[in-house]
């Protein structure tokens, strides 16, 4: 259910880069601050101590990148410039009228390396080891030495936002901020300006407030897609936030407008999900399909409704078409989360539950849409290339939902025609942008994972597709080979059907056409001598390859890898074989296609493959579907393994 867990299974060996999942993050820097007439912030920035005089002489021993020598003031201002005009829009963490070099180094060396290895990331790259290495032994330092302060939190969160793949210390990270916020008070709640707030101070206590505000929500969507609890409550503070933007004496930021939009669509999914985590933990007889469908509407309505408040809101403080369509994504990444416990019951293949089709609709809009700004208003203005991890995280989402309603029966059915080839379009779209960004810089290594990971999902789809494809006319022409042998025979007189008894009527019950093709082709007809092992070998090399592995892998199940079958072995080969492909001991059952049940399933634990109607026909059995490249998944579904991708070798791509 959570798009974490979604993502993880999609990529086993890449599951460090998916671990775990960033939060939405705000846009782009428009200022337009009115000239204070108080001093400017830089000349008049305290140098927070740190907790002791002895931790003051330890952390001296660290060099901040100025220090160390790779930057200079000059090149430092530079880049802070590029941090607000690429880096700050995706996190809108920091306000330029007070975060300047000077201002920031004074307050934290932690933080200001900590920014100097972002932006050396994306704008000097061959300065970037040097920059990472030192921001993550301030890291380690300020833990050990307990430093405590606003800057200090906002360093741990910028920890996370641009992290190399197989960093996976997101959750900490953002757990030691959280907490570190609640301890220094930075959620106090201020209804009012104190009249003798100077310009410099309202700016110093926005940025407490602004920090809060962001750890909310990095919290809450952590929370949402991965399973874990959340730490920030919803305080007073978070209940006034609504009007958080609008509290300040100048004209409202985008980036400030922006953060309080989160903060409230934040709210929006944390209360639809424990509604609904809330009613899946109460006994069925508590749980009605009308009230999930009453409650998706109200939580569909609450996110229109929040599109239509903050796109009026953004245009108050004059964003642009970035921010609409930052805005805009987050919206559509959480309407497809909270759409998709509409119709998780009723997407898998023996399911019985009604398809809520609004939801269905819902989800693949969301979807869909979602990929389209990636590649439209993030890529296209070459703003996706500075884009932190949420981003990447939502395309990943996006994408593995899209197939998987592809995978389903039940959904795929209520596809639009030519829907396949647009999710393939779409998501080959956002993988090929990836893969232009991850060619400007050797450190780009998350946009190269990225564009491999989306390449894999479209190519091992369609490769499932056709392979799937393939066993169909196979079994069409398994059947229709029977009938014209059967015709043949008929017309002699003679008769080589297999018939067994029916349970409790007179006369003889036929197997299905596709059965008896598979049957007879190891089985000698009535009255023969058992073949002999080379009649046999030549037998099997005229069938298809599926079905040779078919009988090697129920061979297998009954314990005897025995070519000849031996003594004997015929009618325990052929219960095997009746098991494995949906029959029970010599009764007939509704063929694979129609229905199948686990407790037909051979002493090998192979069930029968879902049906995925005309795209995807169904698979006989598990042997089949093994013998095609697939595993088994464990939740009634197959898996693609790929040994040739580099990016997800060992990964499923069929069970999600």
């Amino acid at each position: 259910m959570y798009p974490a867990n979604l993502i993880r299974r999609e990529g086993e060996r890449s599951s460090s880069f998916f671990k775990t999942i960033l939060n939405p993050q705000p846009e782009a820097p428009s200022i337009r601050f009115k000239e204070s007439s108080s001093p400017s912030p830089q000349l008049h920035s305290p140098v927070v101590p740190l907790t002791s005089s002895i931790n003051v002489t330890v952390a001296s021993e660290l060099r901040d990148p100025i220090e160390a020598g790779f930057i200079d003031e000059k090149q430092a201002d530079t880049l802070f410039q590029l941090l607000f005009l690429r880096l700050n829009p995706f996190i809108n963490l920091f306000d330029p009228h007070l975060h300047t070099v000077p201002y920031v180094r004074n307050r934290s060396r932690f933080l200001f390396s900590t920014l100097i290895m972002a932006c050396c990331k994306f704008f000097k790259p061959e300065f970037y080891p040097q920059a990472q290495k030192i921001a993550n032994e301030f890291a380690v330092r300020a833990f050990a030495d307990g430093q405590k302060s606003v800057e200090v939190a906002q360093a741990f969160a910028c920890m996370t936002y641009w992290k190399e793949p197989e960093d996976t210390r997101t959750f900490s990270y953002i757990g030691y901020a959280c907490r570190m916020a609640v301890e220094l008070g930075l959620n106090t709640l201020v209804r009012r300006r104190p009249l003798d707030e100077s310009d410099y101070q309202l700016l110093e206590r926005r940025n407490r407030e602004r920090t809060y505000l962001v750890l909310f929500v990095h919290d809450r969507s952590l929370s949402v897609q991965t399973g874990r609890l959340w730490m920030l409550p919803e305080d007073d503070f978070i209940r006034h936030s609504v009007s958080w933007h609008s509290d300040h004496p100048m004209a409202p930021r985008p980036e400030d407008t922006i953060i309080a939009a989160f903060t409230q669509l934040q709210r929006i999914a944390s209360d639809t999900t424990d509604t609904f985590n809330a009613q899946k933990d109460n006994p069925p007889a508590h749980i009605d399909g009308h009230n999930h469908d009453a409650l998706l509407r109200t939580c569909n309505g609450r996110l229109t409704q929040w599109m239509d408040t903050w796109h009026h809101e953004m245009r108050r403080a004059a964003g642009d078409k970035f921010h609409m369509a930052f805005l805009n994504i987050f919206r559509l990444h959480v309407r497809l989360f909270l759409n998709s416990f509409g119709i998780q019951s009723a997407m898998a293949s023996s399911s019985k539950a009604v398809l809520n089709l609004q939801a269905l609709s819902a989800c693949y809009n969301s979807a869909i849409e979602i990929l389209q700004i990636v590649v439209d208003d993030f890529a296209a203005p070459s703003m996706l290339r500075h884009a932190q991890e949420s981003i990447t995280v939502m395309t990943a989402y996006a994408a593995v939902f899209l197939l998987k309603l592809l995978r389903s029966p039940n959904t795929m059915s209520q596809l639009h025609e030519g829907a396949t080839d647009e999710i393939y379009t779409h998501i080959s779209r956002v993988a090929e942008a990836y893969d232009q960004i991850s060619r400007l810089s050797e450190v780009m290594t998350s946009a190269a994972h990225h564009a491999r990971f989306l390449r894999g999902l479209v190519e091992h789809d369609i490769a499932r597709s056709k392979q799937m494809e393939q066993q169909r006319r196979q079994q069409q022409q398994a059947s229709a080979d029977y009938y014209r042998r059967n015709a043949a025979s008929s017309s002699s007189g003679s008769s080589d059907l297999y018939r067994y008894p029916s349970s409790g009527a007179a006369g003889t019950t036929r197997l299905p056409p596709v059965q008896v093709a598979l049957s007879s082709a190891y089985m000698h007809r009535s009255g023969e001598s058992d073949p002999s092992p080379s009649s046999q070998g030549q037998a099997e090399s005229n069938l298809p390859p599926l079905h040779s592995q078919a009988r090697n892998a129920s061979s297998d199940a009954s314990g005897s890898g025995d070519s000849t079958m031996g003594e004997g072995s015929e009618s325990a080969y052929r219960t095997n074989m009746l098991k494995n492909l949906g029959y029970k001991d010599d009764l007939y059952l509704p063929p694979p296609s129609a229905s199948m049940s686990s407790s037909t399933a051979s002493t090998s634990n192979a069930t029968a493959g879902p049906s995925y109607g005309d795209r995807y026909p169904a698979a006989s059995s598990s042997n089949m579907a093994r013998s095609s490249g697939y595993t088994h998944d464990g939740r009634g579904g197959y898996g693609y393994s790929s040994q040739a991708n580099d990016y997800s070798r060992h990964s499923q791509y069929g069970g999600f």
